[in-house]
């Protein structure tokens, strides 16, 4: 949540700088430069979202990656278990014990 707190603060200085700068064009009769101005403000919020689903797709496409291969480490880690546990029976020729009792 911080992270976000803090963009959203820096998003609204760069909305305030835009601002300024356009408050200085009209004042001084520039009105021709403001045209520019907001077509960078637009490329640069343009490539913000752009950016961000970029990551928003990384990360589920590496999270995804995470949960199969800890999903498989697990099939292998039981699968190891239950392969020992067939090899027991097998040369013992009976079924692992039951229940301990006290003598």
């Amino acid at each position: 949540m911080g992270a976000g707190i803090v963009t959203l603060r820096e998003g609204f200085e760069a909305a305030l700088v835009v601002v300024i700068v356009l408050a200085f064009l009209n004042r001084t009769g520039k009105k021709v430069d403001v045209r520019p101005v907001w077509i960078g403000a637009g490329a640069a919020v343009a490539l913000t979202v752009v950016t961000a689903l970029g990551l928003v797709v990384v990360g589920a496409v590496a999270l995804s990656r995470h949960q199969h291969g800890a999903a498989a480490a697990l099939a292998d880690h039981t699968d190891g278990a239950t392969d020992a546990q067939d090899t027991t029976t097998r040369t013992s020729g009976s079924a692992a014990p039951g229940p301990l009792r006290r003598p």
